[in-house]
């Protein structure tokens, strides 16, 4: 599924063209509330053309697949967990055939709009020796997946500060976040405290370099996050 592309918002119709060479076409998506999602292929040619989907995590049992077959088209419809999802479209008999594929519901792109001033995490900063350097006054947005399991940001903190952290989980993944003093990065200074998706923590800080690492554990899938961090 390395190769598959995406389907960026709901409705969005996407079109493609299978042949024996070529058997198989791979999408994905995110959803990012709980909600029913319905699946549409056309099949423009009527040739054997079938899809089925998958939750990633777990890319060898299908989570749906196409259940009615209404002349030319191939439906299927489920209330589906956040996270995302990968669609492969496939034909079976070998034959040509063009089609056209959508899909309806809470997807990412629909559900929030990324504040304009904020930055965007950049990869690889998995490790305290690659964090991504911030200022202790920032807005970011990252994203966390069972690949990607930790995003680690440095802050230099100059004078004796309140440094308020607040992360907001926007996909309702299962994350959390630490902070650590580069004086010692096998003990954290300050936890979260959680409130429904807001992870937040007003930390009391002397001057020096910080680390904090934003996780998700129990391989929760695909999310995005907002950092917003204000020097007090």
């Amino acid at each position: 599924m390395e190769k598959a592309n995406q389907i960026t918002k709901s409705n969005m119709l996407v079109k493609g063209t299978l042949s024996q060479n070529d058997y198989s076409d791979k999408y994905y998506f995110d959803v990012a509330k709980k909600g029913n999602v319905k699946i549409t292929l056309n099949n423009l040619n009527s040739v054997g053309i079938t899809w089925t989907l998958y939750k990633e995590g777990d890319l060898n049992n299908y989570v749906l697949y196409a259940t009615r077959n209404d002349g030319t088209e191939l439906k299927g419809e489920k209330i589906l967990e956040p996270g995302r999802y990968y669609l492969s479209v496939y034909t079976y008999d070998n034959q040509s055939g063009a089609y056209t594929v959508n899909v309806k519901g809470n997807l990412k792109n629909e559900v929030k709009e990324v504040e304009k001033d904020s930055i965007k995490e950049v990869e690889n900063n998995n490790d305290f020796d690659k964090a991504m350097k911030v200022d202790s006054n920032s807005k970011i947005v990252g994203t966390l997946s069972n690949d990607d399991l930790k995003d680690i940001y440095s802050i230099d903190i100059q004078n004796p500060s309140d440094l308020n952290i607040v992360v907001e989980n926007l996909d309702n993944i299962k994350m959390n976040w630490l902070l650590y003093s580069a004086d010692d990065l096998s003990n954290y200074v300050y936890y979260a405290n959680a409130d429904g998706n807001k992870l937040s923590n007003t930390c009391k800080l002397n001057p020096g370099k910080y680390y904090l690492c934003v996780y998700q554990f129990e391989n929760s899938g695909t999310g995005n996050y907002t950092v917003n961090l204000q020097n007090k």
